[in-house]
């Protein structure tokens, strides 16, 4: 929602680099304060999971964007869970079971759903959006299973400090080098003047991806790759519920349907699947 708020003010690869900006600098207090530390050897170790989320997942999706509306693409990541059980199967020997199985493809089904509904199909578009937007499912995928395997040799700051710093030289890098082959570097800067849009990256860089990344890498410190990713679905639930109650947008009965498919696959997921030693 705060998304969609801040691109009525600026293009999608300035509004990266300024919500990057906001989560790095939230970031680095405790590393300027000295209260943790980061070697080079930690860095380097560290650096697969900032290139998959956040570049390459955003990258994947912004590209795969001017191709896919993003209703529709919302058809297509909602495949991520699949992705990530998979991975966390082979590569993290992670225990799985028909029931978990099962439900995860449930709570894919909900938001299958409620995209086919606004008349979704995937014949009304390219083979490239699908492709991307995959691409960034996938990528998804393997910063569950990776920052589940760092998080348990690193701390959760670490790797979170980690994803703002490569989101934050990363789109910031594109951004001006773009604006500057342009002639165009004061526009980079333009939207910053506006109270609604400072407001709307104060909270996409501070919440959506600053804490939300931190909160994630602690959840998977915690749980199972598999078990985890599933409740990235429940995003479609939420979006659904903060359009119709601060952007005014109808809430349709195959939202509540669907919302509900999906809300049960994530519980569904979480109840049954395996113990897992932690």
């Amino acid at each position: 929602m705060f998304a969609k708020l801040a691109l009525a003010s600026a293009e999608p690869v300035d509004l990266l680099a300024h919500r990057f900006l906001v989560a790095f600098i939230i970031a680095l207090p405790p590393l300027l304060l000295g209260r943790e530390k980061l070697s080079l050897r930690e860095f380097t170790s560290i650096l697969p999971l900032g290139l998959f989320h956040p570049l390459l997942f955003f990258l994947l999706q912004t590209f795969g964007l001017t191709f896919v509306p993003s209703y529709e693409a919302g058809m297509l990541l909602a495949v991520a869970p699949v992705f990530t059980l998979v991975l966390a199967v082979v590569w993290l020997k992670e225990r799985t079971n028909q029931k978990q199985i099962l439900f995860i493809l449930l709570s894919v089904a909900g938001v299958v759903f409620i995209s086919a509904m606004k008349g979704t199909t995937l014949g009304s578009f390219g083979i490239q959006g699908v492709l991307l937007i995959l691409g960034s499912a996938m990528a998804m995928a393997l910063y569950n299973v990776v920052a589940r395997k760092l998080a348990k040799q690193f701390t959760v700051y670490k790797l979170t400090l980690m994803m703002s710093l490569m989101g934050f030289l990363f789109f910031n890098g594109i951004a001006l080098t773009r604006r500057a082959a342009a002639g165009t570097l004061s526009g980079f800067f333009a939207p910053l003047a506006g109270h609604s849009y400072i407001i709307a990256i104060l909270f996409l860089g501070a919440a959506a991806s600053f804490l939300s990344a931190f909160l994630s890498n602690y959840a998977l410190s915690k749980l199972q790759a598999s078990k985890m990713s599933v409740f990235f679905n429940l995003s479609a639930v939420i979006a659904i519920f903060a359009g119709t109650v601060f952007l005014g947008e109808p809430l349709y009965w195959y939202h509540i349907s669907g919302g509900a498919v999906i809300v049960a696959g994530v519980l569904g997921t979480s109840l049954c699947s395996p113990k897992a030693k932690i």
